[in-house]
């Protein structure tokens, strides 16, 4: 059976996941830091460490817990974490009175690093010609 290479190949992406994240967490923090407000700044901050700290939490999840194959525990860990971010993302807002669109835009980093080491797999993929490729 693949299915070791299959789990490394998972955690591969994963730990990619979690550096695109990091690096652009700290660029989208950096340009903040240079041309924004305040309240924008901390506001794109708090996104971003939610962002990062979700990258981290889905590698966790996704490595530890393909290993057991337990499709329920996975489903309720990850509903879990999504409480306790929609928690942080409450208290972001109303107590601490954070711009949405910073917020916006700092949590946008996970969907975005997804994206690009999704764009950087796919340009890695041999060159078919046209024809069909078969995976697996």
């Amino acid at each position: 059976m693949n299915q070791p290479a299959v789990t490394e190949s998972r955690g591969a992406h994963f730990r990619a996941i979690e550096r695109i994240s990091l690096v652009l967490g700290v660029l989208f923090v950096v340009v903040a830091m240079i041309g924004f407000p305040l309240l924008i700044q901390l506001s794109v901050s708090y996104g971003a460490v939610l962002s990062i700290g979700n990258a981290r939490a889905v590698r966790l999840f996704g490595e530890r817990l393909a290993l057991r194959q337990s499709v329920g525990l996975v489903v309720v860990l990850f509903q879990l974490k999504l409480l306790v971010l929609g928690a942080l993302i409450f208290v972001g807002l109303k107590l601490l009175r954070l711009d949405g669109i910073g917020l916006c835009v700092g949590l946008s980093i996970l969907p975005l690093s997804i994206v690009v080491r999704a764009i950087k797999w796919g340009m890695s993929a041999p060159v078919s010609h046209g024809d069909l490729v078969k995976h697996g």
